[in-house]
């Protein structure tokens, strides 16, 4: 979520960075201040949605995030997947300079590493990787959001890299939904031309349909 490297930055590419980092800013604020007994009752409300949305069909490839700190947790989401025989993949940085990632698939046996930008990932003796149009569905970690489907990630740009070419197909896959608290919502996220948006965004309060949100 950030200008593409060797771009020209204008003034208006300015004002739309500038922004960008006010409601990150805020957002990351809003998230932190969630109490501990908020986040666990979030976290169970969500994996309780994803049985009334259906979302967990036996056998389906999902990709998932494993949750830093203050992050909406997958814990109870991921145990329910499990017992439905999802394939489960997670996501591997690759090359950090390139903000290059591809997904792991996650194992009952898999141990983890923090990554130096904060998140949990995957050992080097485990990197069964999947091609991404092969998944299902992936659950995208999201700081803030817009009900026309505009993210903002943590700003390295992982994620807007990674599914670019969807930009750019009628076929769909696999199927995105972002994960935010409710509280991390604003009214308004201006993007960059290579931003990828959300069709759907689904909080502890339940799912936001973006697909057919005005402009």
């Amino acid at each position: 979520m950030t200008a593409q490297a060797g771009s020209v930055t204008s003034p208006s590419s300015l004002a739309i960075q500038a922004e960008r980092i006010h409601l990150r800013r805020h957002a990351l604020s809003a998230r932190r201040a969630i109490s501990a007994a908020d986040r666990k009752t979030a976290a169970r409300q969500l994996a309780a949605l994803f049985d009334r949305y259906r979302l967990l069909k036996p056998q389906l490839r999902i990709g998932l995030y494993l949750a830093m700190p203050s992050e909406l947790d997958l814990s109870d989401v991921i145990t329910r997947a499990q017992r439905r025989h999802c394939q489960l993949y997670v996501p591997h940085i690759v090359n950090n300079t390139r903000r290059q990632m591809r997904f792991v698939k996650l194992l009952s046996t898999s141990r983890l590493q923090r990554h130096r930008l904060g998140m949990p990932q995957l050992t080097d003796d485990n990197r069964q990787h999947i091609q991404t149009p092969k998944l299902d569905l992936v659950l995208v970690p999201t700081v803030a959001f817009d009900t026309q489907g505009h993210r903002l990630g943590m700003g390295a740009g992982f994620y807007d890299r990674h599914f670019a070419y969807l930009k750019h197909r009628r076929w769909q896959r696999p199927r995105l939904i972002g994960i935010a608290y409710s509280a991390q919502q604003a009214t308004h996220i201006p993007t960059y031309a290579h931003d990828i948006s959300l069709p759907r965004v689904l909080t502890e309060r339940g799912m936001i349909d973006c697909r057919h949100a005005k402009i």
